[in-house]
């Protein structure tokens, strides 16, 4: 029987910590269009992420108004992803370390 110990992303320097979560909210965006349009095709596909596109934009505005510049970039990276994504794009975004 073996045993893993998993990190659960503790493996990134702290340093990279907001850049890396901002990577992982543009490619989660990105890809679940991108899934679903290759899957379903392209009309359903923006029926599917439309919930996502809407709650992103209000989140977005929320967390301009209120200074949370943290929060605001997450969503901010997961509106560009997704429109990125929609206007097909390829997946280009990296990280800035």
């Amino acid at each position: 029987k073996s045993k893993i110990n998993h990190l659960g992303g503790r493996a990134v320097d702290p340093k990279y910590k907001n850049e890396i979560e901002y990577l992982r909210n543009w490619h989660w965006m990105w890809s679940k269009f991108y899934f679903n349009k290759k899957h379903y095709g392209y009309l359903i596909a923006v029926f599917k992420v439309f919930k996502n596109l809407v709650s992103a934009k209000i989140k977005f505005f929320y967390y301009l108004i209120t200074l949370n510049t943290f929060k605001r970039k997450i969503y901010q990276m997961r509106l560009s992803g997704l429109i990125s994504s929609m206007i097909g794009k390829n997946s280009y975004y990296r990280p800035k370390l």
